[in-house]
């Protein structure tokens, strides 16, 4: 497709909304690709909003990161004839057993519940949590990474050698007594 402006657009994989363009209902029924919609776009009268742009968003940042969709194994008819609950299980299930790291689950969770309320307002608010989110487990597992190479040991002996530092250097105040 190609937009107003004149730039082609390869492809979307299920992003519901184009603000940019204008498209922020949808005539059709086949609001983006099964996979990446977000599941409320499969009732008849929806229309996309921009949280329905965070499910797709979070869809695709879970096959990045998984190998897999959120919803696959299920067929379109699957998908639009289970009840909110279902789903919400289902991807629950997925999520715990797809992504180790608990912060990465706690985002995917976030991003693709059922509820559009409850994920994040909008790409930016997506975008923000998930720079958060890495940032934090590029800490923790470097600091994984730092204890593995250099053993526990070498951890004990570090803080053995702080708290003599620490007891060399320290002096004591005479406390008057009440």
């Amino acid at each position: 497709a190609i937009n107003s402006e004149g730039h082609l657009l390869l492809n979307d994989f299920g992003a519901s909304t184009i603000e940019g363009m204008g498209m922020t209902k949808s005539p059709r029924d086949n609001v983006g690709w099964f996979l990446t919609r977000a599941p409320e776009l499969f009732h008849e009268g929806s229309h996309p909003t921009r949280r329905s742009d965070v499910y797709s968003a979070s869809a695709l940042i879970f096959k990045l990161q998984t190998g897999e969709y959120p919803l696959e194994g299920l067929s379109y008819d699957d998908i639009k004839n289970r009840d909110e609950s279902e789903l919400h299980s289902y991807i629950t299930q997925r999520v715990k057993i797809k992504v180790p790291d608990k912060k990465l689950r706690k985002f995917f969770l976030k991003g693709l519940n059922i509820d559009p309320d409850e994920r994040f307002v909008d790409g930016s608010d997506l975008e923000d949590s998930l720079n958060r989110t890495l940032d934090k487990s590029y800490r923790i597992n470097e600091f994984k990474k730092y204890t593995r190479r250099f053993g526990l040991a070498s951890l004990i002996l570090g803080g053995a050698v702080a708290l003599g530092i620490y007891g060399s250097s320290f002096t004591p105040e005479r406390a008057p007594l009440p």
